[in-house]
């Protein structure tokens, strides 16, 4: 499977509200968005949290899907799962593309 080709983190929040992320050896430094509309105040902190906790939730994602395909592989899986669908998509639109 495709895996994440962005900043992995530890995302965080400074003591302004500026979304940072640990890149390799450096120190701390700022991430750029392009094409964000920023709004302030608790708006604005609940989207960076989201920002700051998503390579996580890709990562755990992207596990769980891998599981799944491995404990049903050669077996049909169950048609009452509709969590992977969505998460396959998800993945996808996470990536860029494919999912391979």
């Amino acid at each position: 499977m495709k895996r994440f080709k962005g900043t992995p983190g530890p995302w965080f929040l400074d003591q302004y509200g500026n979304l940072k992320a640990e890149q390799g050896d450096c120190s701390r430094s700022m991430v750029g968005f392009s094409g964000l509309c920023l709004t302030r105040g608790k708006t604005a902190e609940a989207n960076t949290q989201l920002v700051a906790a998503s390579p996580k939730l890709l990562e755990a994602a992207i596990m769980a899907v891998e599981h799944y395909d491995e404990f049903f592989k050669g077996c049909e899986p169950p048609e009452d799962l509709p969590w992977v669908s969505v998460m396959r998509e998800a993945i996808k639109e996470a990536l860029g593309g494919d999912m391979e």
